[in-house]
């Protein structure tokens, strides 16, 4: 594994230092976060400087994902208003994928809004910046970018992939949703 890659996972592991702390508290810091990466994760890179299929292998790997979905997708999201991952998702819903879609209240998502996909925003304070979909608790994408244009094919990204247990989805689900009840 060369610097560059050791840098950017280091970086997204900060990323979920807020979900492995509140896991903390549960004492399960560490299977988390092994959890996670244990499982030969696969990393994709956005390449703004080509064009053609390698340009839009990401969104690719992302619909694939949502495609295969059975039961459940548990989707927290920034900016998000690519049209094929919605499309995805809409598929997903009529296939009886239940959809559980989280995003933040400084956002329009008036896509989803049109594509008939009900979505909810954090309640607490502050961005919901979290950019993780969950599928059928077995399956993990995460990264550094939106799922917008610009941050599937503009901007310099990472995201990846990985299987996970239903234990770890379930660690994952419940911290997040702790960030979906209000601020007492």
């Amino acid at each position: 594994m060369n610097l560059k890659t050791r840098l950017i996972i280091a970086t997204l592991s900060i990323s979920f230092q807020y979900v492995i702390s509140n896991c903390q508290q549960r004492n399960d810091q560490l299977t988390l976060f092994e959890s996670i990466f244990a499982n030969d994760p696969k990393y994709l890179f956005t390449q703004p400087q080509i064009s053609g299929p390698e340009r839009t292998q990401i969104k690719k790997a992302i619909v694939d994902e949502i495609n295969r979905s059975k039961q459940e997708i548990v989707f927290w999201f920034y900016g998000f208003n690519e049209p094929e991952i919605i499309e995805s998702l809409v598929k997903a819903k009529k296939r009886g994928v239940s959809l559980v879609l989280t995003g933040s209240s400084d956002q329009d998502y008036t896509q989803l809004q049109q594509n008939g996909l009900s979505y909810r925003l954090r309640a607490k304070s502050g961005l919901q910046h979290a950019k993780i979909m969950i599928i059928d608790r077995s399956m993990i994408i995460s990264g550094t970018g939106n799922f917008t244009k610009s941050g599937l094919y503009y901007n310099n990204n990472l995201f990846f992939f990985s299987t996970i247990s239903v234990t770890t989805a379930n660690q994952i689900i419940y911290a997040l949703e702790d960030e979906a009840k209000p601020s007492i």
